[in-house]
């Protein structure tokens, strides 16, 4: 029985001192997952319980996720998106890059302020998609305005008449 109790005591300790491995792990099963099947944005997906520490991943938008940490003693249920929300927790922010196939801390609120971390979660939870790049309003061959020649400084305009 203290066999089990050291153990647990262990695991406690291990979390408390490194929240950040966890929260990191969690990140990339939520990565991983989020590749397989449709997560809607600012969603919490995964999740991780150890005695009374919790942590949480919410998927943000591509590539991007929130890890949160918290202990259910003092707060049940944290809303990661308000300045109140983030009180009694640490709470990161990752963006997994594609080219060197690896994730990497963006922000954490610990070091940015509660306010300013749930206003950037909330910013890229709710942002709407950017267009591809190389296309603009002007490069769609449907609309009317692009059949208007285009005309080089000092050229004369010929007109058909």
């Amino acid at each position: 029985m203290s066999e089990v109790i050291d153990q647990e005591s262990y695991w406690r300790i291990t979390a408390m001192n490194n929240p950040y491995a966890i929260a990191r792990e969690l990140t990339e099963q939520t990565r991983i997952q989020s590749m397989t099947e449709s997560i809607p944005r600012g969603e919490e997906v995964a999740g991780y319980c150890n005695g009374s520490l919790t942590w949480e991943t919410h998927y943000l938008k591509p590539d991007y996720f929130l890890a949160l940490f918290y202990d259910d003693t003092k707060e049940k249920t944290p809303d990661p998106y308000t300045k109140r929300g983030l009180k009694d927790c640490q709470a990161w922010i990752f963006k997994y890059d594609r080219r060197h196939s690896r994730l990497s801390f963006q922000a954490r609120n610990v070091e940015i302020g509660n306010k300013a971390f749930a206003r950037l979660a909330h910013h890229l939870a709710t942002e709407s998609p950017r267009p591809p790049v190389n296309q603009s309003r002007l490069a769609h061959p449907n609309r009317a305005h692009t059949a208007l020649p285009v005309i080089a400084r000092g050229q004369k305009v010929i007109t058909s008449e």
